[in-house]
C-alpha cells in the first residue's frame, strides 16, 4: 500500500497487531524513499501521530517514535509546522514505565532540536510541559533527561523558563530528590557560562534565589546586586496571557 493508504487504514484499525504492521509498513516506504514520507494532509497526519503517542500502547508508541525518527530531517519543515503537536506528545513519554520508550523519546527530542529552526520554541515548550508539568512524574522525568537534552549546540540559547523551572521543584520538594535537578542547574550553568548565570540568579525571586545559596552555600555581599531588597520586581515566566513575562513583587 501507498502512503495514504496506510496511513487510512491505520486510522480505522483497532487491531494492536495490525497497527504496528502498519507503521513498520509506513516506516519501510520512508526507507525505499530516503527519508520521505508523502504527507498530503500534514495536520491531520501529524494528529494522527500525537494521538498514537498519548493513547497506544507501548510498541505501536514506539514504532511511531521511531517513524518520527525516520522522517526527520528530510522533512524537517513538516515537523517544524506542527512542532507543538509532536514535542509536546514526545515529552509524555519521557515517564513512560517502558525504559525504551523514554529513551527513544528523548534521541528523537534530542535529534529535533539539533535540527529544528525553532528551537526557542522547542526549549519553551520541555519547561512549560515538562519541567513545570502538574504531573509530578513527569516533571522529575523530564528534569532528569535535561543532562541529556542540553548539549553545547545550545548554548546561545535562552533557558530561563527551565532554570526557574529546576529552582522551583528545589524549593516545593526540599526532602525529595535535590541531586538531579541541581544536576539541571549545573548543567545550564556551564553551558550560559558565569555572567548569564548570575543574570538567571538575579531574576529569580528572593525565595528561589535563597533556595539556590542554600543548596550551594553561597552567601551573597548585602551590598552587591545579588542582595535584592523585597519590594524588588522580578521579571518571571507567563505563557497563559500571550506575554511572555510578568511582574512579581515580593
Amino acid at each position: 500500500m501507498d502512503a495514504s493508504s496506510l496511513l487510512a487504514a491505520l486510522q480505522r484499525e483497532t487491531n494492536e497487531k495490525r497497527r504496528v504492521q502498519y507503521i513498520k509498513e509506513l516506516r519501510n516506504n520512508v526507507r525505499r524513499e530516503n527519508g520521505r514520507l508523502q504527507i498530503n494532509r500534514p495536520t491531520k497526519f501529524f494528529t494522527l501521530l500525537s494521538k498514537i503517542l498519548s493513547t497506544d500502547t507501548w510498541n505501536i508508541r514506539l514504532e511511531c517514535i521511531q517513524l518520527i525518527t525516520d522522517i526527520y530531517p528530510s522533512q524537517s519543515a513538516y515537523i517544524d509546522d506542527h512542532l507543538q503537536m509532536i514535542i509536546q506528545s514526545l515529552i509524555i513519554n519521557l515517564a513512560h514505565s517502558k525504559a525504551n520508550i523514554k529513551t527513544s523519546a528523548i534521541a528523537t527530542i534530542h535529534m529535533i532540536m539539533k535540527s529544528t529552526s525553532r528551537i526557542q520554541s522547542l526549549l519553551d515548550m520541555l519547561a512549560e510541559h515538562g519541567v513545570c508539568s502538574t504531573i509530578p512524574n513527569l516533571r522529575l522525568e523530564c528534569i532528569a533527561a535535561l543532562p541529556v537534552l542540553l548539549t553545547h549546540d545550545f548554548n546561545q540559547c535562552d533557558m530561563y523558563d527551565l532554570f526557574y523551572g529546576l529552582m522551583v521543584q528545589l524549593q516545593n520538594d526540599p526532602d525529595g530528590d535535590v541531586t538531579t535537578p541541581m544536576l539541571g542547574v549545573e548543567k545550564i550553568r556551564s553551558l550560559i557560562g558565569e555572567q548569564q548565570f548570575n543574570f538567571y540568579l538575579k531574576r529569580l525571586p528572593n525565595p528561589l534565589r535563597h533556595c539556590y545559596h542554600q543548596l550551594t552555600n553561597l552567601h551573597s555581599d548585602p551590598s552587591s546586586d545579588m542582595a535584592l531588597n523585597d519590594h524588588q520586581y522580578y521579571s518571571l515566566p507567563d505563557k497563559s496571557n500571550g506575554d511572555s513575562r510578568k511582574e512579581f513583587s515580593h
